[in-house]
């Protein structure tokens, strides 16, 4: 059994906001920089990736360090045919990180098809490091092992986060091969403005000063990764991300860019409230999105909270018919006034309740529709223990650990 570190944290989210080169070359790179925390003596590989319909489709070509030619080719061999059930075991979660078994249940057939594909080469577990921001775009890096690999669970929330940082990096970096982005500041690394837009505004300019010097003492804190990473957010104020510049003659200045997600928005949600339930919907915690979005755990909850109160949803498990492509938007007509609606389907797709029984299904269906066990008993005329007891036989039989995320794989 290894020990996962993470001395390279920081110096992987450094490297991450850079317009250099292509994905591949990109990644590679990336891989080089975390191989002495993460390489298990079989190299890595990566891919991006884009997340669409409840699949995880990967975009090619995949970049690896120190890996065999001969695990290269198992490593392709396991996804034949796209969609790929492996693949797909990411695409309902914001961030995946750990061991096969600490990132699903032992018994999901992700985990058993990684195994027997990559058995050949001496293969019995792999690290698994995996995050999507909420509209499509996908960072993946798996590191095979010949022995278990089991993380401590602040190694585990340290390289979420910059998995977090390395898809909102990927994002920015697509935007600017687009000519969609436009630097909106330039900063010394103390936060002093060297140039700034007019749309930013005296108190957002303020704010984004106080990130970049955050992020500059996070840089000096080379002995204390999981302080530094808490230091340097992957978005700031939600909206913006900066990039180190070098001028010719040595100077370096902080380059902010604004990258906001751009998914059409469910009616009514504003910005802060959108972001906040796509991760939310994805399964990642209130701590994770306001990461994520460079704000305050306490504001990150008051945005969920109005997004469920304006959605006329009960709970945020409700969320995810909205945020993974099952959402469509019509028209009523009230009197004489057409209003626009947003309708979300909470029906479990055939496929995803392949296995169950009658009884199962049904129990599956009413958690799908946000009803606790209780409800669900009253519902069904049989107890709470009887429906407590369906529930975990049908989170064994679908992989799942907890009710959000089963209804995450119910909607895919």
């Amino acid at each position: 059994m290894r020990t996962i570190t993470t001395t390279t944290a920081l110096a992987a989210v450094e490297a991450a906001y850079s317009f250099e080169g292509d994905d591949r070359t990109w990644l590679a790179s990336l891989l080089k920089i975390v191989a002495p925390d993460l390489d298990a003596g079989l190299g890595m590989y990566a891919s991006t990736g884009t997340v669409r319909d409840g699949h995880l489709i990967p975009a090619p070509p995949m970049a690896a360090f120190g890996l065999s030619a001969e695990l290269a080719a198992l490593a392709m061999r396991l996804h034949p045919a796209i969609p790929c059930p492996i693949l797909d075991a990411f695409a309902p979660r914001a961030v995946v990180c750990g061991g096969l078994d600490e990132a699903w249940p032992k018994k999901l057939r992700a985990a058993t098809l990684y195994r027997d594909g990559m058995a050949a080469g001496g293969v019995v577990d792999a690290l698994v490091l995996f995050a999507q921001d909420g509209e499509g775009t996908a960072v993946k890096i798996v590191v095979p092992s010949k022995e278990p690999v089991v993380t401590h669970p602040r190694t585990r929330a340290a390289w979420g986060r910059v998995a977090l940082h390395l898809v909102t990096a990927l994002r920015l970096r697509r935007r600017s091969r687009d000519a969609d982005v436009q630097a909106l500041a330039v900063m010394s690394p103390g936060g002093q403005m060297v140039e700034v837009a007019a749309e930013l505004g005296s108190a957002t300019a303020s704010k984004l000063a106080r990130a970049v010097r955050a992020a500059e003492k996070a840089r000096a804190m080379r002995d204390d990764p999981d302080g530094a990473l808490s230091l340097w957010v992957g978005l700031l104020s939600g909206k913006y991300s900066v990039v180190d510049r070098w001028e010719d003659d040595g100077r370096r200045y902080v380059v902010v860019y604004r990258n906001d997600p751009k998914n059409p928005d469910p009616r009514a949600l504003g910005a802060s409230e959108r972001h906040v339930s796509e991760l939310v919907a994805l399964g990642a915690s209130l701590k994770e999105a306001a990461y994520a979005l460079g704000i305050t755990t306490d504001a990150a909850q008051k945005s969920l909270a109005n997004a469920l109160r304006k959605l006329g949803l009960a709970r945020s498990s409700e969320l995810v018919a909205f945020f993974k492509g099952q959402r469509k938007q019509g028209t009523v007509r009230l009197g004489k006034v057409d209003l626009d609606v947003l309708v979300a389907n909470a029906k479990a797709s055939e496929g995803s309740l392949e296995g169950l029984t009658s009884a199962e299904r049904d129990v599956a269906e009413a958690v799908m529709r946000g009803m606790a066990n209780s409800a669900i008993a009253k519902e069904r005329g049989t107890s709470t223990r009887t429906v407590a007891n369906q529930v975990r036989r049908v989170f064994t039989k679908l992989g799942v650990r907890s009710r959000g995320e089963l209804r995450a794989r119910l909607a895919s």
